[in-house]
């Protein structure tokens, strides 16, 4: 059975999720980690996660949100965080190649801050870290944070080594399926009980349902298109990823 360390499904209506649910279920994906993005989303992902067994609430502050947050952003997340369904402080981190995206002063202070908050709860903290891998990666070691996920990885071997020598764990999306990614050649790199495998649903869709709006039922697609680089079976695949989210997260 599959487990998705990443997506965002607090965009979805009731009747939405439910079906979005019977589908990944029908799939074999059985456990989805639902990250939120800002603290109107974490309230989202905590109902969400009372209503679905199959759903594990991550709360935090992504580095595209940090400008659109109250002032009391902290105090309110730490009272979410608390909650039994939410299992870890994401999605957080900082973003180094989107124009787009806040500037990196002001994403700092809300990766620190909240990284403070998983190392407090001992919780893991699942990190955005596109063009800055290395630095996001040094800063979860400087804040003595045991617990990290490096999700939809796209980084080069350096940083891919050092997040592992670091006890970090690597999560590889759809991405790897795409026609020439260097993601490929990295994957043998990854020790196993490091890695993990997500949709970051409703991006990044895998081949062959590439260009369509991603969803946790198809994390298959990218589950076996590892199996084949890694040559291990998919109930091996299974039980390692598994294995890893229940040492991380339960």
């Amino acid at each position: 059975m599959w487990t998705d360390i990443h997506a965002h499904l607090f965009n979805l209506s009731g009747e939405e999720l439910r079906g979005c649910v019977e589908k990944y279920l029908f799939s074999g994906v059985t456990t989805v980690v639902n990250n939120a993005v800002s603290i109107a989303t974490a309230q989202i992902v905590i109902e969400q996660s009372k209503k679905f067994q199959s759903l594990v609430a991550a709360v935090g502050i992504s580095p595209f949100d940090v400008t659109s947050q109250p002032p009391d952003w902290f105090d309110k997340l730490k009272k979410l965080a608390s909650h039994k369904e939410c299992r870890a402080i994401g999605e957080i981190g900082i973003d180094n190649t989107n124009p787009r995206y806040p500037l990196l002063d002001q994403q700092l202070p809300f990766f620190k801050k909240q990284l403070e908050l998983a190392v407090q709860m001992d919780i893991p903290a699942i990190i955005h870290s596109r063009g800055a891998e290395m630095h996001a990666a040094q800063i979860c070691k400087q804040r003595g944070v045991q617990k990290a996920i490096f999700h939809c990885f796209t980084g080069d071997l350096q940083a891919l080594r050092f997040i592992t020598q670091c006890g970090y764990c690597i999560s590889i999306s759809g991405i790897v399926t795409y026609k020439n990614s260097h993601l490929t050649t990295l994957l043998p790199e990854i020790p196993l009980e490091n890695l993990f495998i997500e949709t970051d649903s409703p991006y990044l869709s895998p081949v062959p349902k590439r260009g369509k709006p991603n969803s946790p039922s198809y994390l298959p697609y990218t589950g076996l298109f590892l199996c084949d680089i890694l040559k291990v079976t998919p109930p091996e695949l299974q039980s390692i990823v598994k294995g890893n989210f229940n040492r991380l997260f339960l």
